[in-house]
């Protein structure tokens, strides 16, 4: 098989069989870390939808972030989400309809609405969680505590670079 950019691959790009993920500089590296979040990405987007759900990925989400922070202003809940305010209002707008949530202006910030999950939120989220849970079962055979531990820090590490990325790239933009 031939060797290109630290990964072995088949004939068809397609049919990638075991990947080397030592590359042999920095950037190299660097590339192997954003193939395996791509890969992973798509692995569990493809594999990890919610298929006796009506409200998709996204939404799911959502509710789970809200059920995390009863109360979270939708503000806070778009930028945790990683989405526009205004797609979040949608998004809002029919789980509420759905009888999922229920929107509060804040009592003390006339500006501000508040978002919490209802009784039939909350069951929701119990029966999404425990589908998607035991869709990934599998792993806890394969993979030791420290390794799932090590992976959430690196993962965590990453994330919060690229949020800060990010922030200095709005920044920098603003003042332009």
């Amino acid at each position: 098989m031939p060797h290109q950019r630290g990964f072995f691959f088949c004939k068809e790009l397609t049919n990638v069989r075991k990947w080397d993920y030592r590359g042999s500089n920095m950037e190299e590296n660097l590339n192997n870390v954003m193939e395996y979040i791509m890969r992973l990405s798509r692995y569990t987007r493809r594999n990890g939808n919610f298929p006796n759900s009506s409200k998709g990925y996204t939404p799911f989400f959502c509710m789970k972030n809200i059920s995390k922070c009863e109360g979270i202003t939708a503000g806070n809940l778009a930028a945790s989400l990683h989405v526009r305010p205004s797609s979040l209002t949608s998004m809002l707008i029919k789980l509420e309809n759905d009888g999922l949530i229920e929107r509060r202006k804040d009592e003390n910030d006339s500006r501000a609405i508040r978002v919490y999950l209802t009784g039939k939120g909350r069951e929701e989220i119990r029966k999404e969680h425990d589908q998607h849970r035991s869709k990934y079962d599998f792993l806890a055979e394969e993979l030791t505590t420290e390794e799932t531990e090590e992976f959430c820090r690196v993962a965590q590490k990453i994330i919060d670079i690229c949020d800060q990325r990010e922030k200095d790239l709005r920044k920098e933009n603003k003042g332009k």
